[in-house]
């Protein structure tokens, strides 16, 4: 094997080397992306869930309690995405996708019946946390004939919380 040979059998080698540097970082930057991308997406409910296993959130193992009990306030019934919001306000498209992705029916005419719905536990999830966020402890309420759910604000005072924030 002559030198020239050899020389291009160490180029190529250092090539390849390089080339396998580059793709492994860009599949690192990748993953790396992926991940803190997923992070975003379920940003509330992975702090619902730390909160919970931290024990500063009582579960009730069925997902129908996501909040601290030191509130006196009475819980308030929430049977439309438009009480819902009357009562924690937001913005109404923030709001309305996390009231879809729970399963939560949306209403056309305010007398309109609500349909056989399905709660989905980690859209449900995501909406209470974020209700958490915003200084609301919520629990679902399947046997309710009125209501999907109820809020509540936390740390309010007895009849402090008429059922709209401010």
């Amino acid at each position: 094997m002559s030198a020239s040979d050899e020389a291009n059998k160490a180029r190529a080698s250092i090539e390849a080397g390089e080339l396998d540097g580059k793709l492994s970082k860009h599949i690192q930057q990748t993953v790396i992306d992926a991940v803190r991308n997923s992070f975003d997406q379920r940003r509330e409910t992975l702090i619902s869930a730390l909160m919970q296993r931290l024990g500063a959130v009582p579960h009730s193992g069925h997902g129908n309690v996501a909040a601290v009990p030191t509130s006196a306030a009475p819980w308030v019934d929430i049977e439309s995405l438009s009480r819902l919001r009357s009562v924690v306000g937001g913005r109404f498209e923030n709001l309305k996708k996390r009231w879809v992705d729970a399963g939560f029916p949306l209403r056309e005419h305010r007398g309109d019946k609500e349909k056989d719905y399905k709660v989905d536990q980690g859209g449900w999830d995501e909406l209470a946390g974020w209700l958490l966020k915003h200084g609301f402890e919520s629990r679902l309420t399947p046997d309710s004939l009125v209501a999907l759910f109820q809020v509540r604000e936390i740390g309010a005072k007895g009849n402090a919380a008429s059922g709209v924030k401010a």
